[in-house]
């Protein structure tokens, strides 16, 4: 019996009992908060984000989310009950409306996290962006729900130097009235450097999220700092509010959309 046929697992590292790998195969669950801040920008510059075959939604709103969640990364709701120092996790990203054949969604531009089995699928299999990052965001107070006046803060990091820091004060509860494709849709691109060549594959992935809930929304009006030069085109772009709620859903596989090969430059 050769290596191949020894070794077992969903992803790497595979080890001949199976249990090694980072993560294991869809539907992965997630639940937690997040904290959600829309922005108008400058139509010029979220096109020059957007790859194509997929085109800039017609209005042209930014979304910026700070989530703490808990995820059983496709290993089992015992996993996420019994091994809360891997099932825990924080991300922030930047994500732009577009549309593809018709179906509206969204395509996330920029990611932080801090954890590895997330940022090791986001990269690897469905296309999200990922890099490591360090993010705070404010709790619910103690004792209570939110209520008008409160403040939520997020704050995200990168190697010691801040990406981004959002303020939100509630207002009212429920949502914006913004009309904006649902959470639902999620388009990404994976970007895999060849081992032989100076070349990359590029994939656009669609992943349409299951069992999606969101409850205890509240919403207001917010302000944000956006540090890291790759976020600069966003400091001019007006803030149009926040909000704020619980959130779950389900992620299976995706459709690969769109495929090509292009030389470095």
């Amino acid at each position: 019996m050769n290596a191949s046929e020894i070794l077992r697992g969903y992803a790497a590292p595979l080890n001949p009992g199976g249990d090694a790998s980072l993560y294991g195969p869809p539907p992965w669950h997630f639940r937690g908060r997040m904290l959600t801040l829309f922005l108008r920008a400058d139509p010029q510059a979220i096109a020059a984000h957007v790859p194509a075959p997929l085109a800039p939604y017609t209005k042209p709103y930014v979304r910026v989310s700070t989530y703490e969640m808990v995820c059983d990364y496709g290993l089992g709701a015992d996993f996420a009950v019994r091994r809360p120092e891997l099932a825990h996790f924080c991300e922030t990203g930047v994500s732009l409306f577009v549309e593809h054949g018709g179906l509206l969604g969204n395509y996330c531009a920029f990611i932080w996290c801090d954890g590895d089995a997330e940022i090791s699928v986001g990269r690897e299999m469905y296309g999200w962006p990922q890099m490591l990052g360090k993010m705070w965001l404010t709790r619910p107070p103690y004792g209570r729900t939110w209520q008008p006046g409160d403040e939520i803060a997020s704050l995200v990091s990168r190697a010691g130097r801040t990406i981004l820091e959002t303020l939100a004060t509630v207002e009212r509860d429920g949502d914006l009235a913004l009309d904006l494709p649902p959470f639902l849709d999620f388009y990404t691109m994976t970007v895999l450097p060849s081992p032989e060549r100076a070349e990359t594959e590029r994939r656009i992935v669609r992943t349409r999220m299951q069992e999606v809930r969101q409850d205890g929304m509240w919403s207001g009006r917010a302000s944000a700092k956006f540090h890291a030069p790759e976020l600069a085109w966003l400091r001019d772009a007006e803030v149009l509010g926040a909000r704020t709620n619980l959130v779950s859903w389900a992620k299976p596989y995706g459709t690969v959309i769109h495929r090509e090969v292009n030389p470095v430059r």
